[in-house]
């Protein structure tokens, strides 16, 4: 199995290699676009993740005046809870269709062998 980030940084040796062994270059497409799908969701979950977190310690770490804040504080933090989880679902989902895609990918062929 190839390395991913080899993948990324060598897309098109990879195509070249992948006919080279007979198969269909478009493997390397189709894992790339699932890759960048779920770096960005993997990213977006970071950011939503870091972000409950700190509604969750200004929550318990304050004394406030208005309930209002508060309770607006802690409707966030629902939504946020609840985005995480959609995220995480999609995340999951992206990963396994990703690992399916890397494992098309044949390793690369030798530049002494002989196409074919």
């Amino acid at each position: 199995m190839l390395d991913v980030n080899f993948i990324r940084n060598n897309p098109d040796k990879v195509r070249e290699g992948t006919k080279n062994k007979g198969m269909d270059p478009k493997v390397v497409d189709d894992f790339l676009a699932l890759d960048e799908k779920w770096r960005k969701v993997q990213t977006e979950l970071d950011e939503t993740r870091a972000k409950q977190n700190e509604i969750t310690k200004g929550i318990s770490g304050k004394s406030f005046d208005a309930a209002q804040d508060r309770e607006r504080l802690v409707l966030e933090a629902k939504g946020l809870k609840e985005r995480v989880s959609v995220l995480e679902k999609e995340e999951k989902e992206l990963q396994v269709k990703r690992e399916e895609a890397l494992l098309q990918i044949p390793n690369l062929p030798f530049p002494d062998v002989p196409v074919g």
